[in-house]
């Protein structure tokens, strides 16, 4: 009989350890996160990518020059990402006239078929790239997904966010970098 209470508890702890993974961001390896601005003064250059996108087309970072640009690593397969992206698609609809570009950086590993079905399922409105290990290891790795990186119209991470994000994070400092 105490062995079923122990290994209910321990049941217990595994289902509350896996939920809690689930609705912050699915695991995967380290970073610093922030939900704020960094000051332009502390900021640091956003590494330049080039990769392939969804059609084949390469995207180059630096292309956004100009721009706030909103990068978004994320998977098909993670729950918190699904949730995400529909106000991500709602980002990318109101502020891409105003100087903001959302770029999705797919982690996936099955391929561009895959991503690209998902991507028309889920409306996705903004250009997805397919990571490659260079990128990731440029921005730092990944501690979990979705990550999100905030970057300024001279191409400096002002904002790092490790999980799943309402928009109003997001949004908020988008309009400040816009008015910046």
């Amino acid at each position: 009989m105490i062995r079923i209470r122990l290994r209910n508890k321990f049941l217990r702890l595994m289902l509350l350890l896996a939920l809690s993974l689930l609705l912050a961001g699915c695991p995967l390896a380290g970073g610093i996160s922030t939900r704020e601005l960094i000051p332009a003064s502390e900021a640091e250059p956003a590494p330049n990518f080039s990769l392939p996108d969804l059609a084949g087309n390469t995207v180059n970072l630096s292309d956004y020059f100009g721009k706030v640009v909103l990068l978004n690593f994320w998977a098909t397969w993670c729950p918190p990402c699904r949730r995400e992206i529909p106000l991500l698609v709602e980002l990318q609809s109101d502020y891409s006239p105003q100087g903001f570009c959302i770029i999705g950086i797919s982690l996936d590993t099955t391929g561009r078929g895959g991503v690209r079905e998902f991507a028309q399922d889920y409306g996705i409105n903004y250009p997805v790239v397919m990571a490659d290990d260079q990128v990731i290891e440029d921005y730092g790795g990944m501690t979990y997904i979705p990550t999100t990186f905030l970057i300024d119209r001279k191409q400096r991470v002002r904002m790092k966010v490790v999980g799943a994000a309402d928009k109003q994070v997001f949004e908020e400092a988008v309009k400040q970098l816009l008015n910046e």
